[in-house]
């Protein structure tokens, strides 16, 4: 070989060995291409528990009792009735299950004061209720029926609280108070109750979410 032949190979060979090694560096210093994108991952939900349904109100029957009558009757519109001063009243009181019945009262007075149970009365010390077993208030004194009569012409509201048990935030509170206050009376002779509670009472009307308790608000009005 001559040369200039010679010269042209090694020449030749230079070059591939240079387009090799930039092939090398080329490759080596670009890194694979990746896919860059952030896959947000699904975030898992949380459950939220279910709220137990508000505990069922008792049904309430008013019965009337009219001056000269020996006999009561249903007073079928006693919400928008007005009685008069002479006009006696009992209350039919049918829960929905078992549990106590507590009656709250705001009379004409203006004093908040327990109903019932009541302590000084025999028979109506003990506010236990079962379902399918009305209760009648004023307690019946020897089989014989007794009556609310009015002391004064006004606004009477009865709240008739219905608890399961003593476990219940209102039968709790009102349970309290009877034991704090019995020496704290009306003259009537009622316990006298701390006014707070009858807002208690009507935050239970308006958002009636305890499935511990229900309270029904009666209003009663009558002149002379």
């Amino acid at each position: 070989m001559g040369g200039k032949a010679r010269r042209a190979l090694l020449f030749g060979l230079f070059g591939l060995l240079l387009l090799g090694a930039g092939g090398v560096g080329w490759h080596w210093f670009s890194p694979a291409p990746s896919d860059s994108r952030t896959v947000a991952a699904t975030p898992t939900p949380i459950a939220t528990p279910t709220p137990p349904p508000p505990l069922a109100s008792p049904q309430l029957t008013v019965f009337v009792k009219k001056s000269g009558t020996a006999e009561g009757q249903v007073a079928e519109d006693w919400r928008e009735q007005v009685f008069t001063s002479r006009d006696q009243l009992r209350l039919t009181i049918d829960p929905p299950g078992d549990g106590l019945i507590y009656l709250v009262q705001r009379g004409t007075l203006d004093d908040l004061t327990l109903l019932y149970p009541d302590r000084r009365i025999p028979y109506a010390t003990d506010n236990s209720v079962q379902a399918g077993t009305p209760v009648i208030f004023p307690p019946a004194t020897r089989g014989e029926p007794n009556w609310f009569a009015f002391s004064k012409p006004g606004v009477e509201i009865i709240y008739v609280v219905y608890v399961r048990d003593k476990t219940a935030k209102l039968a709790r509170v009102i349970e309290k108070e009877q034991e704090r206050n019995q020496n704290s009376r009306n003259r009537l002779g009622q316990v006298v109750l701390d006014k707070g509670i009858e807002a208690l009472l009507q935050q239970a009307i308006r958002q009636p979410t305890d499935d511990r308790s229900s309270v029904t608000r009666m209003e009663i009005r009558h002149v002379r």
